[in-house]
């Protein structure tokens, strides 16, 4: 099962002070940049890649996944704190993280995100160590037609996050769809752009995340002296953080379904972090006896085991099959290229004149980013106590420097000024949506998983000769169809009932 002389050899490679020294590096940067809202994941790793120009290849992959990993964490951060999360993956995570940080329990939510975020890494990477051979035959499995019916899957997700009922759930999860279909079409045509040559690639989904989640909260933040509510004291606690870290190992089932999730929603090319954590969210909340949504741990640990597992999921697709599973690795796989490896089926082969080749090279990085998960915790804590006092501040002094932020954040991603005129108007949207009870997350559920199904059914008709019904011929998604339909009919019969309890209650009254 294991290449017990190549394993050894890893062990040697990793003894090398240079490689060791570049994890903390990668990892105390990306926390920090994957904290400001519109800097992504993919944005931490590229302003690294010049780096690793002058480091070895092995090195150079450390720091740089080191960064992705460290990167997605970081995002909970002001998601948690300030309902704003730094990168998409982390949206999840905002909804009830910012809930218990206006309970006055910050430092609990922050040591859930960052133990669920070590563990979730640490585990995708010790399943992808055992099991790299069979997920790699797995991922394979997965075309057009099957990450369509992974998208519409997602759909399931919109029973989560209902809003005040299903209905205005699913209402502003098609609108998002709606939204996410404008760009470019899989067959080159231009769709709803207005002749806007900054929508050719659609609504930029940092800029959307900022406007719908970030900066429509400012007009609520300024209803209130400050972001804990009235009456409960906070003050950063490590010790709390450190309560909340074994906590979060009370909740192993969650812990370890998360983790499976992330995992094998990393491995689909294209699903991502941010569809990761989604499902995991979902899944977490239909098996949870507490209602989501008011500051409910379960929902944080799930989040974020997820999108730190989706990194282990996407390595090991890319460094086995030399298959991109999101923009991260396919920037990673760019740096190994540089350095003259590629990734695929022949990387596992050993080169006598190439000591960066075969299972030796592979269990070394995937031994040094289970190190850089472990080390997470502690770095993650520290930055946390700290970053924390943020919410001490007035929200008279802060709203100000989050809508300061949210601009700068929304242009970063593209160097557009359109975009910061996108993001206002959807924050506008995102405060009044919130009103009326229709939840702005599922708008960026939406224009996540538009494009992806949009793309993938298009593409799917292509490969069936323009029969897109084809794709029921096929076993995962007559499977996945399946649960989706389950899902939605079983929550709205369950909406059904509780709305005939209290009729049926005051009719005997």
């Amino acid at each position: 099962m294991f290449d017990l002389p190549a394993l050894q050899n890893a062990f040697i490679m990793l003894m090398d002070w240079k490689v060791l020294m570049v994890i903390p590096i990668g990892l105390l940067y990306s926390i920090i940049v994957g904290a400001i809202p519109g800097f992504t994941t993919s944005m931490a790793i590229t302003t690294l890649l010049p780096l690793t120009y002058v480091l070895d290849p092995l090195s150079a992959i450390v720091i740089l996944a080191s960064a992705y990993g460290g990167a997605i964490y970081g995002g909970s951060i002001t998601a948690i704190l300030l309902h704003t999360p730094g990168t998409p993956a982390s949206a999840a995570t905002a909804i009830e993280g910012y809930a218990m940080t206006q309970k006055g329990e910050a430092s609990r939510a922050l040591g859930l995100a960052t133990t669920a975020s070590s563990i979730g890494g640490a585990f995708s990477y010790l399943f992808v160590f055992f099991v790299m051979v069979p997920i790699s035959w797995f991922a394979l499995r997965f075309s057009s037609p099957e990450l369509f019916a992974v998208a519409v899957f997602g759909i399931t997700i919109l029973a989560v996050i209902r809003g005040s009922s299903l209905a205005k759930g699913i209402a502003a999860g098609f609108f998002g769809f709606l939204l996410g279909l404008v760009g470019m079409t899989a067959y080159g045509q231009t769709r709803a752009t207005f002749g806007r040559v900054e929508l050719i690639e659609g609504f930029p989904t940092v800029t959307v995340l900022i406007g719908l989640l970030a900066f429509s909260q400012i007009f609520t933040m300024l209803e209130q002296k400050y972001i804990v509510q009235t009456g409960r004291e906070f003050e950063p606690n490590f010790r709390d953080m450190v309560k909340a870290s074994a906590e979060t190992f009370k909740d192993w089932f969650n812990l370890i379904r998360s983790s499976l999730i992330g995992t094998f929603v990393g491995l689909m090319p294209a699903a991502g972090s941010s569809i990761a954590s989604f499902i995991s969210y979902n899944e977490a909340s239909r098996n949870s006896k507490v209602p989501f949504g008011n500051g409910n741990p379960a929902g944080i640990i799930a989040s974020e085991a997820a999108n730190n597992a989706s990194e282990g999921g996407a390595m090991a697709t890319m460094l086995s099959l030399g298959i991109p599973g999101s923009p991260s690795s396919a920037i990673i796989m760019g740096a190994l290229l540089i350095h003259g490896i590629r990734p695929g089926p022949k990387l596992f082969i050993p080169k006598d004149y190439d000591p960066y080749s075969g299972m030796t090279f592979v269990y070394a990085i995937i031994l040094t980013q289970i190190l850089a998960a472990i080390l997470t915790w502690p770095m993650g804590l520290t930055i946390s106590k700290w970053g924390s006092r943020i919410i001490k501040i007035e929200t008279k002094v802060l709203a100000p420097l989050i809508a300061f932020l949210c601009v700068v954040g929304s242009f970063a991603s593209r160097s557009f000024i359109f975009d910061a005129s996108i993001m206002v108007v959807f924050g506008l949207i995102g405060f009044v949506f919130s009103k009326y009870g229709y939840p702005p997350v599922a708008i960026v559920l939406g224009i996540i998983l538009g494009p992806i199904a949009d793309g993938e059914l298009m593409r799917s008709a292509m490969l069936f000769f323009g029969n897109p019904w084809m794709i029921f011929t096929r076993p995962i998604v007559i499977v996945l169809f399946s649960i989706t339909a389950a899902a939605l009919l079983f929550t709205a019969f369950g909406e059904l009932r509780k709305k005939k309890k209290p009729a049926e209650e005051s009719s005997d009254d």
